[in-house]
């Protein structure tokens, strides 16, 4: 199935605000919360984040500073400023109201998640997981790559299965190394929930005439109730002159599959279990597919 690119097709008519910020030295942690907190309503929030429409961007009031940081401090973002911000709302649990999901770039490499959920006529910023902030000072544009939401039940009748996903991708990395993993995420009742995890994409480029790399192609394949979530895993290694391998670089596109795996959601774990079975069924490839999802591009 192919994976939707929330910000490209389900954004509010484009909805963004930019600040200047100041630099962070290290990652910003989202401020923690035990239980689901009262909030003001999402668009409300996105209303204190932008600048005011009679002086634009270069009006910074003492006022607009104030609302600014109480936004921020109700979706639990450590800071004064940022960069951008982004909000769309989904039907995560298929309970037939949307969340409001919330990314915020703070300085172009803290990159914070947060999931607002209404509940009788009130909106409340559910406890984040570990996971739903990243210092993605590695990728050419974070707020872009960070989040993805993918669909998974058809059917609002599906006891234990949520309607859509929340696919997370952070990365690190030094000289010569990068790194990325996917986190999968899912709403159960006022809970966000792991569901799924992997590394992602593991590139080595020491100082010498050699690179290793390291890729898992994530896919959701088969339709109704026959699905699965797939990873086609491909490892490469070899001499820097053979290949341009640069971050931009889809490099594993075609390359045989070192090893295919397939999960299936289990309603009582609440989470995503390897399948042997399905595993037979969907693994018949010899390489890796051409990828549907756009945050694997860097």
């Amino acid at each position: 199935m192919r994976l939707k690119t929330m910000w490209l097709h389900w954004s509010i008519a484009g909805i963004t605000a930019g600040l200047l910020s100041v630099a962070a030295k290290a990652q910003l942690v989202p401020i923690p919360i035990s239980q689901p907190v009262p909030v003001q309503p999402p668009m409300t929030l996105l209303g204190q984040l932008r600048p005011y429409p009679e002086c634009g961007e270069s009006c910074d009031s003492k006022e607009q500073k104030a609302e600014r940081a109480e936004a921020l401090k109700e979706l639990g973002v450590p800071a004064n400023y940022f960069e951008e911000v982004r909000v769309v709302f989904e039907d995560l649990d298929g309970d037939g109201a949307d969340e409001a999901i919330f990314t915020i770039d703070v300085d172009y490499a803290n990159v914070v998640l947060a999931v607002l959920k209404q509940k009788e006529g009130r909106w409340y910023r559910l406890p984040s997981p570990a996971g739903f902030s990243c210092w993605c000072k590695y990728e050419t544009s974070p707020l872009d790559s960070f989040v993805e939401i993918a669909e998974w039940s058809y059917s609002f009748d599906k006891a234990g299965q949520p309607r859509r996903l929340i696919l997370v991708h952070s990365s690190g990395g030094g000289t010569g190394l990068y790194e990325r993993r996917v986190e999968v995420f899912a709403l159960e009742g006022f809970r966000l929930r792991k569901v799924f995890a992997d590394e992602e994409e593991d590139r080595e480029f020491p100082l010498g005439d050699k690179y290793r790399l390291k890729h898992a192609l994530l896919t959701f394949e088969g339709r109704g109730d026959h699905r699965a979530l797939v990873i086609h895993r491909v490892d490469l290694a070899g001499d820097k002159e053979d290949e341009n391998i640069g971050p931009e670089q889809s490099w594993w596109v075609g390359k045989s599959v070192a090893e295919c795996k397939a999960y299936t959601w289990s309603s009582s774990d609440f989470s995503f279990v390897e399948n042997p079975v399905e595993t037979s069924e969907y693994c018949r490839a010899n390489h890796a597919p051409p990828s549907t999802n756009k945050s694997q591009h860097h």
